[in-house]
């Protein structure tokens, strides 16, 4: 059921639309996790299985997961945390990362590492 759902993992940056689809599917509000936009950005491909790894570090045993991909279609994974987990070791985990980041803020530099934009070297 709905009610059973937490936490709802709904990797869509636009800011209401993941509170919508819970509300639609009977989950809590509550339940939807933070996407973690304001410290990841927007990871792609792979921001539902980092958000999934992020979540997996505090999952309860028992907890019901629900994972939802977006791309050319929708996917929806639901999961059951079980008791291994408390046995799994977490060296840094996605907040560990996150934390070791080196952002660059500097727009030229990001234009040319993802070559837009022809540099000469000199």
């Amino acid at each position: 059921a709905g009610a059973d759902v937490a936490p709802l993992i709904v990797p869509i940056p636009v800011r209401g639309v993941p509170e919508s689809l819970a509300k639609k599917a009977g989950i809590p509000g509550a339940a939807v996790q933070d996407n973690l936009g304001a410290v990841l950005g927007h990871a792609g491909v792979a921001e539902p299985m980092v958000l999934l790894a992020h979540v997996l570090q505090s999952a309860k045993p028992g907890a019901k997961i629900v994972l939802m991909g977006f791309g050319q279609g929708a996917d929806v994974l639901v999961f059951e945390a079980t008791e291994a987990l408390a046995k799994h070791q977490h060296p840094l985990g996605v907040q560990g990362w996150l934390a070791r980041r080196k952002p660059e803020t500097n727009y030229m530099k990001f234009l040319c590492f993802n070559d837009l934009l022809d540099i000469e070297r000199g």
